[in-house]
């Protein structure tokens, strides 16, 4: 893979131990690489920064900007033959720790005390400004998934078993009364009325939900890792580590569909497949043999992306 100018000025300075990197040459416009056949616009996307996680936060599985500038991350990891799960609140400056919480399964009583933790994109929900975490058992041959809320000081609000909703939960966005998930059929959810809180558990009979699907080209991208929705399109990373190929080279990066051309599965005949209007595309570094994962922006055209590289240790800001 050829590696351009820039992105090796950042790497060696990365490597020498910066804290914050800004790259030194001038910042074009993204460019147009092509229009592929489907009528997906991939276009190239400039590193603004590198940007070092601070202590021993990791944003190795999801990142979310608060309002007031600061950030939440989550971790899952390895700790003595165990796996365990970490949330952090970071200083909207990237440099210092505020707070964080860790979830030992044997400590945390959630199904019970025997899952196997995995924590996937997290992400603050506007209208209430709390944290909402979704939570995976993924032990072998469970489907069990949950969703925890958190306060900004990371105090544990409760949570809600969700494995009726849906057995798979590693990204989700709101967007008002909705709620978007992706497990390879991209779907939005009326969650309003549903989810209730204060008795912490979901209402009504499954069958009154409101499910709108959306089927996209799994051959191409793979199930998202990273969601959000702004300005009337929903941004999607997916899986897209060197590997294994989920993600089909030369799409990795940040897939974009304009919600309002979105097309909904039908009750019966052949799927309609969905592609995205545009692809920002995210070279991985050679020696990132993991992927990409959780993002959010930080202003209308720049967004932070965390990769699993380091299992989190780095932050990439992004012209798109």
């Amino acid at each position: 893979m050829k590696l351009n100018p820039t992105f090796i000025l950042i790497l060696a300075l990365t490597l020498t131990g910066c804290t914050a990197l800004t790259t030194t040459t001038p910042i074009e416009e993204s460019s147009l690489i092509e229009v592929d056949s489907n009528g997906t616009a991939r276009h190239s996307v400039n590193i603004m920064e590198v940007i070092p996680t601070p202590g021993d936060s990791r944003a190795q599985q999801g990142i979310t900007r608060h309002p007031d500038g600061s950030y939440f991350m989550s971790q899952n990891k390895h700790e003595n033959n165990k796996t365990v799960s970490y949330l952090f609140h970071v200083s909207s400056d990237l440099g210092s720790v505020v707070s964080q919480f860790k979830i030992i399964p044997e400590e945390f009583t959630l199904w019970d005390n025997n899952y196997r933790t995995h924590l996937g994109q997290i992400a603050i929900n506007p209208d209430d400004g709390y944290l909402y975490v979704p939570i995976m058992d993924t032990a072998a041959g469970s489907p069990r998934t949950g969703l925890l809320r958190f306060d900004t000081d990371l105090n544990f609000l409760g949570w809600i078993d969700t494995t009726s909703f849906s057995p798979y939960i590693d990204a989700l966005a709101f967007d008002g009364e909705y709620i978007w998930i992706d497990y390879s059929i991209l779907c939005r959810f009326k969650w309003a009325g549903v989810f209730d809180w204060e008795n912490k558990k979901l209402t009504s009979p499954s069958s009154q939900w409101e499910w709108t699907r959306f089927d996209r080209d799994t051959d191409r991208f793979s199930t998202s890792q990273g969601m959000q929705v702004r300005d009337g399109k929903i941004y999607l990373v997916p899986e897209c580590d060197p590997v294994t190929n989920r993600t089909e080279k030369g799409y990795t990066g940040i897939a974009v569909y304009d919600i309002s051309s979105l097309i909904e599965r039908p009750k019966s005949g052949d799927k309609i497949v969905n592609y995205p209007q545009k692809v920002h595309y995210f070279e991985l570094p050679e020696d990132n043999y993991a992927d990409h994962e959780a993002f959010d922006f930080i202003s209308d055209t720049r967004v932070i992306i965390s990769s699993a590289r380091g299992n989190g240790d780095t932050l990439w800001v992004l012209q798109i």
